[in-house]
This record gives structure tokens, C-alpha cells and sequence, in this order.
């Protein structure tokens, strides 16, 4: 998809690796903040990086690059930019209305609702706030960190993913698969055969970033440790992500659920963690779901 992606090293590098963060490419600290503004840059960029690893053979979390990643990829695939296949194939279906990568600076009723990121005490970068509003005001796309949504958008996302988890697919006569889950439901966003996809486990490996196993599934993750901000069991199926020590969103299959929990204050993740799971552990004991550790406060 990406022929000049394939040097120094990443010849073997596939999607899997890059949707399970083992590609080896977790990041480049040889750029500046300015460089990350620049599309062509940044890919240019990531088209000559070596792999600090044998890609499939470590996990680690690639903070900024999974998005631009990603996005490259199926900009590749389809022709089409990413903000343009994003508002296509995700917001629109699903009715995304409050979620945006960059808005334009004539929208200025949009603008006047984002509420700005402020950072606690202690937290480790205190220039964030002014780094956010400036990725807003120049309309950058930053995939891996400039998305603004809402609690409401962000759980439906998740929904999009765990709902029907456990309908199956049917074989059609002609030997081709159809993936209806309900024929009440042909235009759901994706095939159930395509969710079990998601949900299974494509990588579980050494994390550098934890120092522990972790699983991926296929550009989720998964919480076996304990605590986890999802306050997820051992062996649970649910998934989720943070962002920038102040959110995190998470759905579980197995029960059909999908919770998003959004602050405006970035706090050190030693703090943050445990805030997410303690928030989470009490949406969990409402709805009547298994709670796993809690962290100490």
C-alpha cells in the first residue's frame, strides 16, 4: 500500500503490526513540534524510520505515530485523505455530530464550545494547554491527539463496536459470506464477523512501556492487569484508551457496554490511573457488571 514505507528495515512490517503497536515504530524524538504539523513531513518521516525492534517481536505504544499509521495506510488504500474518509466511513454513519480532527476557523460557534485542556499540579507537561489550542486554531489534524468529541459521541463510537456481540454470521447459497446479524439491522456500521475480528487477540507480548505481557486485539487494547482504568476482571474482554491524562472510553462485549469518561484537567498518569478506575468501578457496580481491583487512593 505504501511502497516507500518499505526501507531501513520495515520490509516485513504488515497492518497487524502497526493496528497491535509492534511495528517497532513507537516514536521519533529527532522532530520538533513544528515538523508534526506538516503531513508530508511527518510521513516522509515515518517512510525512513528504522524499526527500534523486530517488528511483531515487542509491544510498544505508539503514542503519536499509530495515528498518522493508521491514517496513512488507508489514505493509500482508498485515495482519500484522512479527514475525508474519517467524516465519510465514521462520523456521518454514525452520527458523530460533535466530533471533529480539526475545525474551521469560520466555525466560530463550534470553536466557542471547545473547552480548553488545563493541566493539574505536578503533571509532566505543563505547555500542553497552549500546545492544544494551537493544533486547534491552525486546523491541524493530529490523528493521534487532536480529536475533540463529547461523552455522548465518543460512547457511541464504542457502541458501534460491542453492539450485537453475539450474533453470528450466515453462509448464502453462492458460497460468498453475508455478515447479517439482523435483518432489522442490515446497515449496521460493522459485521459481526468483523467486530470478533477486533475482539480477538492478535498480539500478547512483552510491553516495554508496562514491563509486563499485554494483549492487543486488532487496534484495541485489552486490561488484564490489576488495576486497570476499565476496572475490567482478568480474561475480560473489554477494551478501552486514555488520552492525555485526562479521559478514557471503554465497551466490554461480552456485556454490551459502553462507557466514556471525559475530564479537562491532565493529571500525572500515576494519579490519573486511578481515578479512571475508580470511576469505572462505580459504573460497573451500578450496571451490575463483574469489577476487577480497585486502586488504592
Amino acid at each position: 500500500y505504501w511502497p516507500e514505507f518499505a526501507q531501513a528495515g520495515k520490509e516485513g512490517i504488515t497492518v497487524r503490526h502497526v493496528m497491535t503497536h509492534t511495528s517497532g515504530l513507537a516514536m521519533d524524538t529527532s522532530r520538533s513540534d513544528i515538523d508534526w504539523m506538516d503531513w508530508g513531513r511527518v510521513t516522509d518521516a515515518l517512510a525512513s524510520m528504522e524499526p527500534d525492534h523486530e517488528p511483531g517481536a515487542l509491544m510498544q505504544y505508539h503514542a503519536f505515530t499509530f495515528g498518522w499509521l493508521v491514517a496513512e495506510i488507508a489514505a493509500r488504500v482508498t485515495g482519500q485523505t484522512f479527514e475525508t474518509l474519517f467524516n465519510r466511513e465514521v462520523r456521518q454513519p454514525l452520527g458523530l455530530h460533535d466530533t471533529y480532527y480539526a475545525i474551521p476557523r469560520e466555525d466560530a460557534n463550534t470553536l466557542n464550545r471547545v473547552i480548553s485542556v488545563k493541566t493539574g499540579r505536578e503533571f509532566n507537561d505543563p505547555a500542553l494547554p497552549s500546545k492544544m489550542d494551537g493544533l486547534l486554531l491552525l486546523e491541524v489534524s493530529f490523528p493521534a491527539g487532536s480529536c475533540i468529541t463529547t461523552a455522548n459521541d465518543l460512547a457511541k463510537f464504542y457502541d458501534a463496536i460491542v453492539a450485537n456481540p453475539d450474533a453470528d454470521d450466515h453462509d448464502i447459497p453462492d458460497g460468498n459470506e453475508a455478515h447479517v446479524v439482523d435483518p432489522s439491522q442490515e446497515d449496521e456500521w460493522l459485521s459481526a464477523k468483523t467486530r470478533r475480528l477486533i475482539y480477538d487477540t492478535h498480539a500478547e507480548t512483552f510491553d516495554l512501556d508496562e514491563s509486563r505481557f499485554a494483549r492487543f486485539g486488532l487496534g484495541v487494547a485489552f486490561a488484564d492487569h490489576q488495576s486497570n482504568r476499565m476496572a475490567a476482571p482478568p480474561g475480560s474482554t473489554a477494551f478501552g484508551h486514555g488520552g492525555l491524562g485526562t479521559c478514557v472510553a471503554w465497551g466490554d462485549p461480552e456485556h454490551g457496554v459502553s462507557v466514556a469518561i471525559l475530564t479537562d484537567t491532565a493529571l500525572p498518569e500515576s494519579i490519573n490511573h486511578k481515578r479512571h478506575n475508580r470511576v469505572s468501578a462505580a459504573v460497573r457496580r451500578e450496571l451490575g457488571l463483574p469489577t476487577g481491583e480497585l486502586a488504592e487512593l
